[in-house]
């Protein structure tokens, strides 16, 4: 099976081990959230208002930010040999 030679990259497998543990973790998060706002109030009405509010930035900004990358040239925003963030992360200690 092609995808699974992939994994035979160490690269690419401590890659995809990170994201596995890093979703594992954001799947306990959100159970543990639910339960304990089960557990604090005991209403549906307030874990379903929980829940709608933990999505709300994604709603609220997807749709700028894609009509912003539409808008920018990718060279003025990250494409450019040395925007400023890459500057000020290559000054970054460690």
């Amino acid at each position: 099976m092609p995808a699974l030679e992939l994994l035979r990259d160490p690269h690419y497998r401590n890659y995809w081990l990170s994201l596995f543990i890093s979703q594992l973790g954001t799947w306990m998060q959100s159970a543990a959230q639910a339960w304990l706002v089960i557990q604090l109030t005991g209403s549906a009405e307030r874990l379903g208002l929980v829940v709608a509010l933990q999505f709300a930035p994604s709603l609220l900004f997807s749709l700028p930010a894609g009509v912003l990358a539409d808008r920018v040239p990718r060279a003025r925003s990250c494409g450019s040999p040395s925007p400023p963030w890459r500057r000020w992360l290559w000054r970054w200690p460690g």
